[in-house]
């Protein structure tokens, strides 16, 4: 892209940094889908009244019953930090699914329904990661030795706040509107019996994921060999991000001790949110798999 010359292009070079028109073709590109459709846009959404804001996008797809939502942040990379770079868990049978929010429409009465949430599973093949870093990705080209070496997660850890802020509200939201319609007698039918939930951050960073084996790092520096990591470029990911607490939605006093029980606190303390490179959003959507009839569904 050429150097700015004149007020205009130094307006439009300020806004490009800014994310405005990248939000725009996010839009364009979910409008251009053949199976997903642009539910709306800068939706205003908030927790606790301290946590508010706008969800950038929220993309539905229905399949036989289920309704499928992407809650999705656009974010434009910071000018001096273009890769983001992500540390995986380590492998468990866990990572074979998305962990993810689900409500579902049941009957009362055959007369009346109400909306219910549950933590629910869907298969998932992206790698799950959980720490990040944000880093300049051009080094030889950076001359200021003084923070050459410097990092950030700001543009991280902005995006990942919001989007969990949208899912918590969208989906208490959501079932308060559903028992409300559901109270109604006779109720509407609902156009759907299942609902689940997906955050979503698309970035125009570029996303790659750290190997390396905690054994080589030295105990006295608390350093890694330069020749022992390998860096993997990855079109998307999951990024387990740690709910602060003032966003958290516990579970209720009577499913507590299930939930401390069957060890399933982490499904409230943390959210899996899936990230995405914008060159692969496209075929991210156009990809996207979806079983009406798997298992995990009524589990």
């Amino acid at each position: 892209m050429s150097d700015p010359v004149s007020d205009h292009d130094w307006t439009i070079r300020a806004l490009n940094i800014h994310g405005t028109f990248f939000e725009r073709w996010c839009r364009e590109t979910i409008h251009r889908s053949a199976n997903w459709q642009l539910r709306y846009s800068n939706y205003p959404v908030g927790w606790e009244r301290s946590h508010e804001g706008a969800l950038d996008i929220r993309a539905d797809r229905l399949i036989e019953g289920h309704l499928v939502s992407l809650l999705i942040e656009c974010k434009k990379h910071n000018p001096e930090f273009i890769d983001w770079v992500f540390f995986p868990q380590p492998p468990s049978a866990e990572h074979a699914v998305l962990r993810l929010s689900q409500l579902r429409w049941q009957s009362v009465n055959d007369v009346r329904w109400e909306v219910i949430v549950k933590h629910a599973t869907l298969p998932w093949p992206s790698i799950v990661v959980d720490e990040a870093r944000e880093t300049r990705g051009d080094y030889l080209g950076h001359k200021k030795l003084s923070d050459k070496t410097k990092t950030a997660n700001r543009a991280i850890e902005e995006a990942a706040h919001q989007v969990a802020v949208a899912t918590q509200w969208i989906r208490f939201e959501e079932q308060r509107h559903g028992n409300a319609l559901g109270a109604m007698v006779p109720a509407p039918p609902p156009t759907h019996m299942y609902h689940h939930i997906i955050p979503l951050i698309v970035t125009t960073a570029k996303l790659y994921v750290c190997q390396f084996d905690p054994a080589d790092i030295d105990p006295a520096t608390g350093e890694l060999p330069l020749d022992r990591a390998h860096l993997t470029a990855v079109p998307h990911l999951r990024y387990e991000y740690p709910i602060p607490l003032s966003i958290q939605a516990g579970p209720l006093d009577a499913e507590l001790r299930t939930i401390l029980l069957e060890r399933q606190m982490h499904r409230f303390q943390r959210l899996q949110i899936e990230i995405v490179n914008s060159v692969a959003f496209e075929d991210f959507l156009k990809d996207f798999a979806f079983d009406p009839n798997h298992p995990y569904h009524r589990i």
